[in-house]
């Protein structure tokens, strides 16, 4: 799972097959209308954490199902 577009070069890099490599925000159905990079708010405000909080908290559902869907086709590894 990667935040953002050089988190999931990174994940290649390492060994990672790039069709397990997925985007967080991917799992947000309004995604595509937006990047799917998560911005990182470190160097940001209070507001900059908020918006980041609620970006990840939009993917998570989608993220729940995949997973789900995933082990009840493939059970646990």
């Amino acid at each position: 799972m990667a935040l953002d577009r050089n988190h999931a070069r990174l994940l290649r890099q390492l060994g990672v097959e790039a069709a397990r490599v997925r985007m967080l925000r991917s799992f947000d159905p309004r995604s595509g209308t937006h990047a799917l990079d998560v911005e990182d708010p470190y160097y940001g405000d209070h507001s900059d954490f908020e918006e980041v909080f609620a970006v990840i908290e939009s993917a998570l559902p989608g993220l729940h199902d995949w997973v789900d869907e995933r082990l009840a086709r493939n059970g646990p590894s």
